[in-house]
């Protein structure tokens, strides 16, 4: 009888001891943060309501064209350059780590900042588009084509509130920015542009990183909703 007693006092004190703090939180959500990515996210909120987060989606081709829109309606690039942006970022992958804090307990608000990588897009583009969109000191065009990958490093930003409904549904919305801080552009030319040479395409790729750096820049909107495990 003793020892039954003291086992269960044993797993008792075990299971208290593994038991997360109050003031910890693990979440699992899905969802996607318009016009920047499609995917998940594994967030973890600290004491002090600290939180570190880690996202994963990849960027629909749809998206990607709501932010040449923009850019096409200010006048910041003509629709081949578009074009060109779009092609690079094709179903690129979307990878991202966050800071933030919830300031004011039992509340829902959320003030946060990160950074992103957007990689392993792009695809075959035609040689005709690239000397459309470039200035390449007018060199001759036949048929071919190129192949082109762009990568790019973004800090974002966010203003939100969390909803939590009986201790494990959880509910995201927020409202905030992204901001291409450097990228780097791959084109690899297979004929088609006559005349072309080595330092062509570097031109090529330094004016689309040009475009990145400039003008891919975006306002977002996140509505995410998944589980809090603790």
């Amino acid at each position: 009888m003793t020892r039954t007693v003291v086992a269960l006092g044993l797993a008792v004190g075990s299971t208290a001891w593994a038991a997360p703090p109050e003031d910890v939180h693990l979440d699992l959500v899905a969802g996607t943060t318009f016009p920047v990515d499609v995917g998940g996210r594994l967030q973890l909120e600290l004491p002090h309501r600290l939180r570190l987060g880690f996202a994963g989606g990849w960027l629909p081709h749809a998206y990607i064209d709501v932010v040449n829109e923009i850019a096409l309606a200010a006048g910041w690039y003509d629709d081949d350059t578009g074009r060109l942006v779009s092609e690079g970022l094709a179903d690129a992958a979307v990878f991202g780590v966050d800071l933030g804090w919830r300031p004011i307990p039992r509340k829902g608000l959320i003030l946060g900042a990160g950074y992103q990588l957007v990689a392993l897009g792009g695809g075959l583009v035609p040689t005709d588009l690239v000397s459309a969109a470039v200035p390449l000191g007018g060199l001759g065009r036949s048929a071919g084509s190129a192949d082109l990958s762009s990568l790019l490093h973004t800090v974002t930003v966010h203003l939100g509130y969390e909803q939590v409904w009986l201790d494990h549904l959880v509910l995201r919305v927020a409202v905030g920015g992204m901001f291409t801080v450097w990228s780097s552009t791959d084109i690899e030319g297979s004929g088609g542009l006559l005349g072309a040479s080595d330092a062509t395409w570097t031109r090529a790729e330094e004016y689309l990183d040009q475009t990145y750096r400039s003008y891919v820049h975006t306002p977002s909107l996140a509505v995410q909703l998944g589980y809090r495990f603790f």
